[in-house]
């Protein structure tokens, strides 16, 4: 007997409160980035510092 599941649906989980913590929640008349853009700034940072880890440990 053969039986494959297919799953119905798909979810993805991500806790955004870290960026929410790290990401500047006053306002600097300076900065021209709302606390958005920061936490989304901050995303992208951590996404290119876990991509740069991962090659370091390929080259290895």
């Amino acid at each position: 007997m053969d039986q494959t599941v297919t799953p119905l649906s798909d979810s993805t989980h991500r806790d955004l409160l870290s960026l929410v913590r790290a990401a500047k929640l006053e306002l600097d008349p300076d900065d021209t980035l709302t606390p958005r853009d920061q936490a989304e700034e901050t995303l992208r940072r951590n996404y290119l510092e876990l991509a740069r880890s991962v090659a370091s440990l390929r080259q290895d």
